[in-house]
């Protein structure tokens, strides 16, 4: 490689580092923790083409390197969005995601407020004595709290330890939310009270069974107009593959439009998915800067 050459390639390189350190100084949207490894990456490269400035300019060794770089890229498996949103919880991206509420149990306790169902809990059991794995213990309404364990076989044992003695506690399995479906273009002269009854005598073909339907509600309405409105109903699982086989409900004089409802948590504390700002333990990020501090108290908010 010609002197001319070796100068040309080592300035594009410095060119890049500059690049990535003019981004890095910059207020953009990246996350805290994601700024500092770049930053760290950053003064690792530079130390080592500074350190190793004669062998890079070795022709062999710049043409191994981009041999080595095409085989990394083309190996590394492209991450879909949701594999990457997941984890936004706090897990690491390989990680394999697991549903905290199979291993969850609800306690509840007679004449007791959440409080003291807690209370009794703490006093009954001894997970360090029973061997038993919790991650967290959290309040909720009708006065009663979910014990969160680590594994369904923590949770198995945590039940047959209150069921040994069913005094005061009563543990219960909480069962999956069944789907909630948007049904679009429902008269309003067909009442909430009676829309059930409705879909079922003129769309007899989505019954499953007489237990499925009986599990069927009416959420809340989403939006009203002058002659319909738009109805959010909780179906069975099987209830809702017919209702999807049937393309659309007839209610009354209505052919109606249907599609599945459904809700995206989000935290504003840490901007991530899957979990709320009261359960989150990841740190404070802005939505404006990225930086660790509120987005009400953001000054670069103040300078827009």
């Amino acid at each position: 490689m010609a002197e001319g050459e070796d100068d040309a390639f080592f300035a594009a390189l410095e060119n890049q580092c500059k690049i990535i350190e003019t981004a890095l100084l910059s207020k953009c949207n990246m996350y805290q923790q994601m700024r500092e490894e770049a930053r760290q990456a950053l003064g690792e490269l530079k130390s080592s083409v500074y350190r190793n400035f004669f062998t890079i300019k070795s022709e062999k060794f710049v043409e191994a390197c981009k041999e080595s770089l095409k085989d990394a890229i083309s190996s590394v498996p492209k991450k879909t969005y949701s594999s990457v949103v997941a984890p936004s919880f706090g897990g690491e991206l390989n990680e394999p995601s697991q549903k905290s509420s199979c291993c969850s149990v609800l306690i509840a306790a007679e004449n007791c407020n959440s409080d003291d169902v807690r209370k009794l809990f703490k006093t009954q059991i001894n997970p360090r004595k029973e061997k038993i794995g919790i991650r967290h213990v959290k309040e909720i309404s009708d006065n009663r709290i979910i014990v969160d364990c680590a594994s369904e076989k923590d949770r198995d044992k945590l039940i047959t330890r209150i069921e040994a003695n069913p005094k005061f506690l009563k543990p219960t399995v909480p069962k999956l939310k069944n789907p909630t479906m948007l049904i679009r273009n429902v008269p309003n002269d067909v009442d909430d009270s009676e829309l059930l009854d409705v879909i079922r005598e003129q769309n007899p073909e989505i019954l499953a069974s007489n237990e499925c339907w009986n599990e069927s509600r009416v959420r809340f309405v989403l939006k009203k107009f002058q002659h319909v409105r738009t109805v959010v109903i909780e179906f069975h699982p099987k209830i809702r593959k017919n209702v999807n086989a049937v393309g659309s409900l007839k209610i009354m004089r209505n052919m109606c439009r249907f599609e599945d409802f459904l809700v995206i948590n989000r935290c504003f504390q840490c901007l991530g998915y899957n979990h709320r700002a009261n359960e989150c333990t990841n740190i404070l990020s802005c939505y404006f800067c990225a930086g660790e501090h509120k987005s009400d108290t953001c000054s670069y908010r103040e300078n827009q």
